[in-house]
């Protein structure tokens, strides 16, 4: 049994790292769809900060 377990080691110490080079390597580019959901949290935070801009405005003005 532990010559097999031994053979084994290497084989499975492989496959990680291999595992973990794909992974690092899909995330290394952002496609389309990815761009596109950054645009629109970019336009989604922009458009929260005027919101807040614009109630502190009102609320001065009502001080």
């Amino acid at each position: 049994m532990k010559s097999i377990e031994s053979a084994m080691r290497p084989i499975a110490m492989i496959f990680g790292i291999l595992l973990l080079g794909m992974v690092l390597a899909g995330c290394e580019e952002e496609g389309p769809a990815e761009q596109l959901g950054s645009k629109i949290d970019q336009a989604v935070e922009e458009a929260g900060d005027k919101v807040k801009e614009a109630a502190d405005e009102l609320e001065q003005k009502t001080d």
